[in-house]
Parts: structure tokens; C-alpha cells; sequence
């Protein structure tokens, strides 16, 4: 297979086909784009194991219209690694913890002979009132005329997305040289950064050292 997220036609056939949920138990059962499942008394799960994995499931709660208190998490290392990598990893997780507000209540650490690198996998447990309704709190459950609330600039991806899967609809509005793009001499700033743990207390520490770099960056392409 090929790396990165799987397909929704794998998920639809090899994943959910085969999840048999007791019946009555959840609120919402398993779905592609439901990142967090409900329970009938309102708890709330979601886990992942991508970059930033305690953020990334905490916001799927918060997608689903709950609010995460506490996680789990799962390290397993490889067997070139030393001790400190792993305080390393759990400093980490604790720093980001503490920024949301969550608690560890448990989880397990292990060593496995074909890991070339760290695997991190967190679930975040939270809770919801909103339990008699739960599908009204979800991406699954957009529909046209509703408001999007945009927090930071849409990726050139995601854009280029919009417009291949709607063109006809956009071309209601604008015209096809406003969709193309020809000529462009393109430039791209870029900085990033590695959590430092002798200087940084949270991931916004982190963040901001690789948001300076990319202002040196752009204003080195400026001068050029």
C-alpha cells in the first residue's frame, strides 16, 4: 500500500465492513470524516497518531462538540533508542497536556525490533452534552448556506481541490483565467523548527522559532 492516509474506498470496505459495534452502545458509530466517536452517556473518543497527535485528537472532540479531559498514549520506540529519547517524548506530551488542560491517565511504552523511528498514538477521551443530538455537531452534517468560519488561509491544496471538484459552479461567478494560473514565477518562504526541550515549553514555543525563520526566509527571496 501505499504511504500516507488511507484511501475511503480501503476505509469503506476493509475497515468499517468489518467493525461490528454493539448495538444501542454508541451515539455515533464509525464513519469516514467522524474522527471521534459518542457514547450514549455523552463520552466522547478520538485517537490518532500523525505530527502533534494529542492536539489532532483533542481537536477531533472539539469537532464533534465535546470537550477532551483526558488522554492515553501508546510510545513505542525503536531498539537504537536511549532513555532520554523517550523522557523526551513525555516531557513533550506533558507540555501539550498542560497547554489544553488534559490529563494522562494511563497508556503503554514498549520497544519493537522493526521500528526505524518514535510511533506516537494518543487517544483523548472528553465528554459531550449533546448527546440526544450528536450528528448535529459534525463535518458530516454541512450542508449549502451554512457559514464557514475560516481561522488562518486555505492551502494552495485545498484550494486547487475546490476548484477541480466544483469548476462549473465557479465558472457561474468567474471566468476560466481567473481558475488558471500560467507564467507565475513562483517563489515559496519556508522555516521550520524541532522541539527543543531545553528551550521550549510548548509547542507554541516551537511554532514561533519556525514562524521566524520563515520571515528570514521571505525576506531573503525579497532582497533577491
Amino acid at each position: 500500500m501505499k504511504t500516507g492516509k488511507i484511501t475511503n474506498s480501503v476505509i469503506s470496505r476493509s475497515v468499517l465492513k468489518n467493525i461490528k459495534p454493539a448495538k444501542n452502545s454508541l451515539a455515533v458509530k464509525p464513519s469516514i470524516g467522524a474522527d471521534a466517536s459518542v457514547l450514549e452517556n455523552g463520552i466522547v473518543i478520538a485517537s490518532d497518531s500523525v505530527f502533534e497527535p494529542v492536539y489532532t485528537a483533542s481537536n477531533n472532540i472539539y469537532a464533534r462538540g465535546g470537550r477532551p479531559q483526558y488522554i492515553q498514549c501508546c510510545v513505542n520506540l525503536a531498539q537504537d533508542m536511549r532513555e532520554i529519547r523517550l523522557k523526551e517524548i513525555m516531557q513533550k506530551i506533558s507540555a501539550d497536556c498542560a497547554q489544553l488542560g488534559l490529563v494522562v491517565s494511563g497508556g503503554h511504552t514498549q520497544v519493537e525490533a522493526g521500528n526505524t523511528r518514535a510511533v506516537v498514538a494518543v487517544t483523548a477521551v472528553g465528554f459531550t452534552e449533546n448527546v440526544k443530538e450528536p450528528h448535529a455537531v459534525g463535518s458530516n452534517m454541512a450542508k449549502p448556506g451554512d457559514d464557514i468560519i475560516m481561522t488562518k488561509c486555505i492551502g494552495i491544496g485545498g484550494v486547487q481541490y475546490i476548484i477541480n471538484n466544483n469548476r462549473e459552479k465557479i465558472l457561474e461567478k468567474y471566468v476560466e483565467e481567473e481558475l488558471e494560473i500560467k507564467g507565475l514565477n513562483v517563489q515559496i518562504a519556508c522555516g521550520y523548527a524541532e522541539y527543543d526541550i531545553k528551550t521550549d515549553k510548548n509547542f507554541e514555543d516551537t511554532r514561533s522559532r519556525a514562524d521566524k525563520k520563515m520571515y528570514e526566509s521571505k525576506r531573503r527571496l525579497k532582497r533577491e
